[in-house]
């Protein structure tokens, strides 16, 4: 199965409904060679014919593909990750290295819920913006908190003090690891609870922030939902 450790049903889409645009972003994982998942870029398709990526790279440099070889895509197309198995059917250096895939036959497919969240303890800066605004509060210093769980929609923030009023907007800062490459990026979210926890010393708190993702930008938005399809797969539920 293309979607594979998914702890999901999927169900097969036909190849058409595929809604591909310049730039997306994608895995490329071929067939006989490690489990190695690389990341490319989708430059072109025509439907029914080939699809076009950008030939990955491994330190700078492109990785040696050769013509007939499989492999399997896997990318998010709306609010579906989707799979798929495709043969090289041409590489190309010129003007710059990109390959030509056979046009998906198959396509299997998993909807990704809102309301799914992954574990994480990852470490992140927080500010908060103006209020009534979406502008970043030029006066307040970043904040270190722990997003504790993450879905496409929201997250849970600890912090040792409050971040923001309920309802304020604030900029979550971090890096997310997808498909070996590292993205820094920061994602308007607003603060939609906040609830208070003792910690193991004597007057310890901790600020326990629900909130919800107003991301906006389609890369943004393909990059999240790409990490937490990645996180779900390696059963970090």
């Amino acid at each position: 199965m293309f979607l594979n450790n998914l702890s999901v049903a999927g169900e097969i889409m036909a190849a058409k409904e595929l809604a591909l645009e310049v730039g997306d972003s994608l895995q490329l994982q071929f067939v006989g060679d490690d489990e190695t998942r690389y990341a490319a870029k989708v430059i072109g398709y025509l439907s029914g014919q080939s699809l076009v990526v950008s030939t990955p790279r491994v330190d700078g440099r492109t990785i040696p593909v050769s013509e007939g070889k499989e492999a399997i895509v896997r990318l998010m197309s709306g609010n579906k990750v989707v799979g798929f198995s495709v043969r090289v059917i041409m590489v190309s250096v010129r003007p710059y290295a990109h390959l030509h895939f056979s046009f998906p036959q198959n396509v299997q497919a998993v909807t990704v819920r809102k309301a799914l969240r992954v574990t994480l303890n990852m470490t992140a800066s927080v500010r908060p913006c103006l209020t009534d605004s979406a502008g970043i509060d030029p006066a307040q210093e970043p904040q270190v908190v722990t997003i504790q769980d993450m879905s496409t929609s929201g997250a849970l923030l600890i912090a040792d003090k409050p971040l923001a009023e309920e309802g304020q907007h604030i900029s979550i800062a971090l890096q997310l690891d997808v498909a070996g490459a590292t993205e820094h990026t920061s994602l308007p979210a607003i603060v939609r609870n906040i609830r208070t926890e003792r910690g193991e010393k004597a007057g310890q708190r901790y600020f326990h922030h629900g909130v919800e993702l107003r991301v906006v930008d389609r890369a943004q938005s393909i990059l999240v939902h790409a990490f937490v399809y990645q996180s779900i797969a390696r059963g970090e539920t």
